[in-house]
């Protein structure tokens, strides 16, 4: 009868903590879940900022600073060509940053550039420093989006979902969309106002400086992002072996990535 007893208050403990068991990795499911939708949002965001921002919100502004200030079309081009002379730049010298605490700190840097490049365009009238702030814009844009690609791709390896790359990379058309909608309905709201396009720039400051928080705070970077698994160590052979054969990782990286980006030159 004692043994009987026994048995029955070993199997309830032994139940118990299955069912513990199971609730603690129910949890670290989610949390695990949630964490990889965070990350992922992230990285969208900070390409909206680097790319849709960053590169191309100069666009649907031009009409308004043209009819404001009568730039010539000779004028306007440089204004395009000192972000694109930029964004070649930044594209290359990125590729030479180490995967270190430095490319965290770098990009955050470059996010928060971008955002503030942009304020300083619709704060200013003069046309040298338009060009250099679009030039610094360009180069820190080109920036966010190399190291953004870098660190959302290794996160996406090391969880093992490498297939939401696609979503992640639907980021530069949400922002090319968004801001030249946002644009549109300002133009719209103030046809024919002096001010149209210092509006329009300060609508896409207040869109890219709440858009970076969320980078910041979600994206995968820092210690943790970098503990390694037995996926993610297969991944750095594998990245490793391609370096041997092919020279620096980063170089390479960016030497196939460069067709991209001349793709993305109107």
């Amino acid at each position: 009868m004692k043994h009987r007893k026994d048995s029955e208050a070993d199997q309830l403990a032994a139940t118990d903590t299955a069912l513990m068991q199971s609730k603690r990795l129910t949890e670290v499911r989610h949390r695990s879940e949630r964490s990889l939708r965070q990350s992922v949002v992230a990285g969208i965001l900070a390409l909206v900022v680097a790319t849709g921002i960053g590169r191309f919100a100069y666009t649907p502004v031009l009409p308004a600073m043209q009819e404001r200030f009568d730039l010539s079309n000779a004028i306007a081009a440089g204004l395009a060509s000192s972000n694109y002379l930029g964004h070649l730049l930044g594209a290359v010298l990125v590729a030479f940053v180490p995967t270190s605490r430095a490319r965290d700190v770098l990009l955050r840097t470059s996010l928060w550039t971008v955002a503030a490049a942009t304020v300083c365009v619709g704060l200013t009238t003069d046309y040298s420093a338009w060009i250099a702030l679009r030039f610094v814009a360009g180069l820190a844009g080109a920036g966010a989006f190399v190291l953004t690609s870098a660190v959302m791709l290794e996160e996406l390896s090391r969880r093992g979902h490498l297939r939401l790359s696609g979503l992640f990379y639907s980021g530069p058309g949400i922002g090319i969309a968004i801001s030249g909608l946002l644009v549109l309905s300002l133009n719209r709201l103030l046809a024919g106002e002096p001010a149209a396009w210092r509006a329009e720039w300060l609508l896409l400051r207040v869109l890219a400086l709440v858009l970076v928080f969320p980078c910041v705070e979600w994206m995968p970077i820092g210690k943790t992002a970098r503990q390694s698994t037995s996926r993610a160590r297969g991944s750095v052979v594998a990245e490793e072996r391609d370096d041997r054969v092919h020279g620096s990782g980063g170089r390479w990286r960016a030497l196939r990535a460069g067709p991209t980006g001349l793709g993305l030159l109107p």
